[in-house]
């Protein structure tokens, strides 16, 4: 998918995202962003390949962008070494995307993309877990009621 403003799809691409948006739940909010960040990077490393610098590096913002909402979305509090975690490597691939922009080095925006791939990936297993163990859960029984007779009260 490339969202450059030139493709013929965007306009298609930017209306499907701003009605999905809404209505997606939390795990899907950051799916979105997940996926939003892996384009822009991707479309980045074509870019850069094409030298065309100036679509580069509106890509690349784009990337740094999606990623400083996924720093953002963070609760340190809940998450705790996982989120600090997290947050560090978050900025560490926003350093890692500005100087692959600057040094045009398209190995440092591919490593980036793996980096993103991976976390997708481990989210999509989150929400996937989940939904296993609720359709695993025994469904809980309704209250019975006791008729008859109850002999002399």
């Amino acid at each position: 998918m490339n969202l450059s403003p030139n493709y013929p799809m965007n306009a298609y691409v930017q209306a499907s995202l701003q009605t999905a948006a809404p209505t997606a739940d939390p795990h899907k909010l950051i799916l979105m962003l997940f996926d939003g960040a892996i384009e822009a990077v991707h479309s980045a490393n074509e870019f850069m390949l094409n030298q065309n610098f100036s679509e580069k590096g509106r890509a690349v913002s784009k990337a740094i962008a999606i990623i400083g909402e996924l720093a953002s979305s963070l609760n340190y509090e809940a998450g705790g070494e996982i989120a600090a975690s997290l947050g560090l490597l978050y900025a560490h691939m926003t350093v890692e995307l500005l100087n692959a922009s600057i040094d045009n080095n398209p190995e440092d925006l591919s490593h980036v993309g793996q980096l993103l791939t991976e976390l997708r990936s481990g989210w999509a297993a989150i929400n996937l877990q989940q939904t296993v163990a609720a359709e695993s859960a025994p469904e809980p029984h309704p209250p019975q009621t006791v008729t008859g007779s109850y002999g002399k009260v």
